[in-house]
């Protein structure tokens, strides 16, 4: 089985190294801008209503690298599997990011609480409602 993505737009940040970025959304004050693609911007339409969003994200600059399941999380010595961390080596590069929606300005959202590289593609954005998410559990 195979799939195919297409970027709907690219995050520009002034993150430029892997180093830099913080290890959770939750833990940055970064700010950036996700330019949406033309062919894509029909879909914003009501998104400033959201004062949080859901951006899912590729980790590009670890795409084709095979993962290991079993790594070390940054904080711990203790091994643990892949799927109980934030790590962006994973057996598919994807991202996923809770950042506040601080405007929208045309095809350009400005966000904070980036933990993205500059250039990183967007696959999706999705509001993030708690009151939705508490229900789930």
């Amino acid at each position: 089985m195979r799939f195919e993505f297409e970027p709907i737009g690219v995050l520009h940040s002034s993150t430029k190294r892997l180093d830099d970025v913080p290890p959770q959304c939750a833990e940055s004050v970064e700010e950036g801008i996700i330019e949406v693609f033309e062919p894509f911007a029909d879909g914003l339409l009501g998104i400033e209503k959201n004062k949080q969003i859901l951006v899912v994200f590729v980790f590009d600059r670890f795409f084709g690298e095979k993962a290991s399941l079993i790594q070390m999380g940054r904080k711990s010595s203790v091994p643990r599997g892949v799927f109980s961390l934030c790590s962006p080596h994973r057996p598919n590069p994807l991202g996923v990011s809770v950042v506040t929606l601080l405007r929208v300005d045309g095809r350009n959202l400005h966000i904070r609480n980036i933990d993205m590289l500059d250039g990183t593609p967007i696959l999706d954005i999705k509001p993030f409602v708690l009151a939705a998410r508490d229900k789930c559990r």
